[in-house]
């Protein structure tokens, strides 16, 4: 019993330090650069506004805003993508760029295991873990494959973000 509430409190911990402060931050630089609000300004109407749509809409109303994040963050991520391929000259300008600041290796994602920063093995090993906690522990995926209309739709739905990750 003490096990369980001990990594029921880390996990809680984890959450706050590392999703929830950093969404709301991220919102926050968003509304400074859109509307000029400070930080103090922007924390609280996002914190009321989340707490406002997903107590008056519930589930399906988080559900319905994660689609539409998911793909403002694709368009993004393709759009940010073409366009910073385009200012360092395509692929081969990015592999020249690499190279001049000495990080040609980062085009290689299995690396040497005497690679001092990045070795295979560990990211074999090391990613198990973390992936392990993100994917099966984390309470924003649980809820998610909780609220699935079946087991079928939700294993599709693991499989599908799976895929999506890689």
């Amino acid at each position: 019993a003490m096990c369980s509430v001990l990594v029921s409190a880390l996990s809680l911990v984890a959450c706050v330090v590392t999703k929830i402060s950093a969404s709301i931050f991220a919102g926050s630089i968003l509304l400074n650069v859109v509307a000029g609000w400070t930080l103090w300004q922007a924390v609280p109407v996002i914190i009321i506004a989340t707490g406002v749509y997903t107590v008056g809409g519930g589930l399906e109303a988080v559900m319905y805003t994660d689609v539409l994040q998911a793909g403002i963050f694709v368009g993004g991520g393709i759009w940010g993508a073409v366009i910073a391929s385009n200012r360092v000259g395509g692929w081969s300008g990015m592999k020249a760029t690499l190279s001049e600041a000495g990080l040609h290796d980062h085009l290689h994602l299995l690396r040497p295991s005497a690679d001092q920063r990045y070795p295979t093995s560990g990211i074999f090993t090391g990613l198990i873990v973390s992936s392990v906690w993100y994917w099966c522990v984390d309470q924003v995926i649980v809820q998610r494959v909780l609220s699935a209309r079946s087991l079928g739709h939700a294993r599709a739905g693991c499989v599908a973000a799976g895929y999506a990750k890689l």
